[in-house]
């Protein structure tokens, strides 16, 4: 994972370490080539949607019949309570008239009784009426009850689906997210194999486990030194956890993508081993097509005393090849490179050991400007609108130079607001064109270090 050789940029001398592409090429190992079954799942995923959603619109369609079937049952009934009612309204008039036509009649009132036997007639078959109307609305909510009970148990497949389809849409975003990330490597990993960051612990400069097919400022790895409460190293007590971050599995977006590093700091006791898991710091990097740059800041908060810096690096692709400064004036004349810079500005204090310590405390973005005289060998620029308040930086002309058949270049940088704090600046041109540039700031103040890409216009 992400070591930022100390200075990765802070000390031009590590540029003789680097190494070119054709040196380097046979060093590497083989890429694996990624599997497929990913891909069959994901296909196996979606068509597992499908069908989920096709069940979801189904049971969409038939709760909406239930519910049309029920409203329809609703208005039924309304009309059988009228009926009901209105039919109880006759049969108590009815009553009341048989009671009253009773009273008046004797046994020898032959039309009397003839207006009695005709209303009894009429209460009877309002009555039967009645029952009937009666016995239809108990039907009617008997059905009511039925066809609720069938919309509450649509409404909950309903729900149930759609959670069954939301867990599923979920994974499937996770996954394209996955496969996506595997269809960067699988592009890229035959000639991206330089693109990484390698974290050590180590006591040592020279000794580390990947090579790439690029150059990588100081070799591309980054060390931290730690001590105990006591002042004594240990470095060998800490591991770094999966300790190579691969940042081509990152999109070239001219986004900033920040990873957090851990390591495991191992301590025995009483003949036992005890794993302590820790954040060591944060890797700050952006990809761009020949090349990435990057900040590392160290975690001051680990529980240990943590001997780091703010360490911005760069690595690069393909270098710009030029044998002799002659060979510059294929690349053009003048030339203007515009992009972005992550910048930094870090917190210093030196402990009761004596041990020093930088983290950053502001991480924010700044724009980069470089002009470049391919056939006068010159290279000057600014750095400003600094997203963390900083003062804008000079980028002082100095030369380009052709070390190790590469345009690299090292010049002096310096804060308006600080004409006299002079720090550095140095870099690399990348691709077969000079597309791009990668480079540092460093030394000018504050803490600040600047990892810093641009792309010529």
């Amino acid at each position: 994972m992400l070591v930022a050789v100390p200075g990765g940029g802070s000390t031009p001398s590590t540029q003789s370490q680097a190494k070119t592409e054709e040196n380097l090429i046979n060093q590497i190992t083989p890429a694996p080539t990624p599997s497929t079954s990913n891909t069959s799942e994901n296909a196996a995923l979606k068509a597992q949607i499908n069908t989920l959603e096709s069940n979801y619109q189904t049971l969409q369609k038939q709760y909406e019949t239930l519910a049309t079937q029920l409203n329809t049952s609703n208005q039924s009934n309304d009309q059988l309570n009228k009926q009901l009612a209105d039919t109880q309204n006759q049969l108590t008039q009815l009553q009341t008239q048989l009671t009253a036509l009773q009273q008046q009649a004797s046994t020898n009132d032959t039309q009397l009784n003839a207006q009695i036997k005709a209303t009894q007639d009429n209460y009877q078959q309002l009555q039967t009426q009645y029952n009937q109307l009666t016995r239809q609305l108990a039907n009617s909510n008997q059905s009511n009850e039925q066809l609720n009970k069938q919309l509450t148990d649509t409404q909950n497949q309903l729900t149930q689906t759609q959670t069954e389809l939301n867990a599923l849409q979920a994974t499937q975003k996770e996954t394209e997210k996955l496969l996506h990330q595997l269809d960067n490597l699988t592009k890229h990993l035959s000639d991206t194999s330089w693109r990484f960051k390698e974290f050590v612990s180590r006591d040592c400069w020279d000794c580390f486990t990947r090579q790439g097919t690029g150059w990588m400022q100081g070799l591309g790895r980054q060390q931290s030194s730690f001590y105990d409460k006591n002042g004594n190293k240990i470095n060998d007590k800490v591991i770094y956890k999966d300790n190579i971050i691969e940042l081509t599995l990152y999109d070239i977006s001219g986004e900033v993508h920040q990873v957090p590093v851990s390591a495991t700091l191992v301590e025995s006791k009483d003949g036992r081993d005890t794993r302590t898991d820790f954040k060591a710091g944060d890797l700050y990097f952006t990809n761009q097509q020949y090349s990435s740059y990057m900040v590392w800041s160290p975690n001051l908060d680990t529980g240990l005393d943590v001997e780091g810096r703010v360490y911005s690096d760069y690595v690069i692709k393909q270098a710009t090849t030029a044998y002799s400064k002659e060979d510059l004036a294929q690349y053009g004349n003048a030339a203007t490179y515009k992009g972005k810079a992550i910048d930094t500005i870090g917190e210093f204090y030196e402990d009761e050991n004596q041990i020093e310590h930088r983290g950053a405390t502001k991480v924010g973005m700044a724009n980069v400007e470089l002009n470049v005289n391919f056939s006068d060998a010159t290279i000057s620029g600014k750095i400003d609108q600094r997203e963390n308040g900083g003062a804008d930086i000079v980028l002082k002309q100095t030369d380009l130079k052709t070390d190790n058949n590469m345009i690299t270049f090292g010049g002096e940088a310096y804060r308006v607001d600080r004409e006299n704090r002079v720090g550095q600046y140095d870099g690399v041109f990348a691709g077969d064109k000079a597309q791009e540039v990668v480079g540092s700031v460093y030394g000018v103040g504050q803490g600040t270090n600047i990892g810093f890409g641009a792309t010529r216009q």
